[in-house]
C-alpha cells in the first residue's frame, strides 16, 4: 500500500469530466484509489486482479474494465513493465495487467477550492489561546504559521533532555543460536556504548540481512503456494477469505475410498486388481 499514491488519487488526480456513455467520476475515483492501494510509493507496479478491484469497489467487472480504459485514455495510468509482474507471479496465465499511476499529473490550481470556501459541512472551530481568547486570523487554509526558528532565551536543559543513542535504539530480534544477535561479544550483556561500536554495527547489519532473507523466503513460499493452488486468485484469496490451499473435496473423496475399501474387505471381496480366490 502506498500512502503517497492514495493521497494523490484522493486529492490531486485530475479526473476527466462526465461524458455520456462513460463511467461516472465517482466510479473512476474509486477505481483509481483501489489501484493506488497496490502501487509503490512512486505510483508504479500496481497489478491487482480485476476480481480484487471488484471486491474493493463493489462495482461490476464490466464497469471496472470501462474505468480502467477511461483512466488509461486520460493518461492517469499507463501499462507497467511486464517483467515486474512476472517477477511476482510465475504463471503467465494468472498474471493481471499492471499499471503505473501518473503522480506527476495534478489538478490545475483554478480547479481547486479557494481558501475559506466550505462545502456545507461543519466549519472548524477558531483556535483559542490559553486565556480563551480567539487567536488572530492567519492567511492560508486556517493553519497557524510556524514560529520563527531560534529562541529569544535558551531553554532549560533539564526540561529538554534528549535520549542517548543507546536509549533511542530499539533492539533487533535475536539471531538464531545467539542471545543478542544485534551486538558484538563485548556488548552482549551490556548495551552501553553498543551504538558507537563498529563490531555491533556489523552484527546489526547481519541481523537485518537475516531478517530480510527470512521475509523474502517466506514471501517466495507464499507465492509458490498460490501458484500451485487452483482454488484461489492471484492474491491468495478464495472469495473473501484467505485461501489455505487445501481442497475440501479431496479429503472427503479419500475418506469415501477408505470406507469402500474397508467394506470390501469385510465382505471378503478381493482387492482391486487381484483375481478372486478359488472356492
Amino acid at each position: 500500500m502506498s500512502v503517497e499514491a492514495i493521497v494523490w488519487a484522493l486529492n490531486d488526480a485530475p479526473l476527466p469530466p462526465e461524458e455520456p456513455g462513460q463511467p461516472s467520476r465517482s466510479a473512476l475515483a474509486f477505481t483509481l484509489v483501489a489501484l493506488a492501494n497496490h502501487a509503490s510509493p512512486d505510483g508504479t507496479a500496481a497489478f491487482p486482479s480485476v476480481r480484487r478491484l471488484v471486491s474493493y469497489t463493489h462495482l461490476s467487472e464490466r464497469t471496472i474494465r470501462a474505468c480502467i480504459r477511461r483512466l488509461e485514455t486520460c493518461g492517469l495510468i499507463t501499462p507497467t513493465n511486464p517483467a515486474i509482474v512476472a517477477a511476482h507471479i510465475a504463471r503467465a496465465d494468472r498474471r493481471p495487467q499492471g499499471w503505473d499511476l501518473a503522480l506527476h499529473r495534478t489538478r490545475d490550481p483554478e480547479h481547486l477550492d479557494p481558501p475559506g470556501k466550505t462545502d456545507g459541512g461543519q466549519p472548524l472551530h477558531p483556535a483559542r489561546g490559553h486565556e480563551g481568547q480567539p487567536l488572530p486570523p492567519v492567511e492560508g487554509h486556517g493553519v497557524q504559521p510556524l514560529p520563527p526558528r531560534g529562541a529569544a532565551t535558551a531553554p532549560e536543559p533539564s526540561l529538554n533532555r534528549t535520549r542517548s543513542p543507546d536509549e533511542s535504539q530499539p533492539p533487533l530480534p535475536d539471531m538464531p543460536g545467539s542471545r543478542h544477535g544485534d551486538r558484538c561479544p563485548a556488548h552482549r550483556d551490556n548495551r552501553a556504548g553498543s551504538a558507537r561500536c563498529h563490531a555491533c554495527a556489523q552484527a546489526r547489519a547481519t541481523a537485518e540481512e537475516h531478517i530480510r532473507s527470512q521475509a523474502y523466503a517466506a514471501a517466495q513460499a507464499r507465492r509458490a503456494a498460490i501458484n500451485r493452488c487452483g482454488l484461489c486468485d492471484d492474491d491468495g484469496y478464495r472469495g473473501t477469505q484467505v485461501c489455505n490451499h487445501r481442497d475440501p473435496g479431496a479429503g472427503a473423496e479419500a475418506r469415501r475410498r477408505a470406507k469402500e475399501f474397508l467394506a470390501d474387505r469385510l465382505r471378503g471381496d478381493p482387492r482391486p486388481g487381484q483375481p478372486p480366490s478359488p472356492d
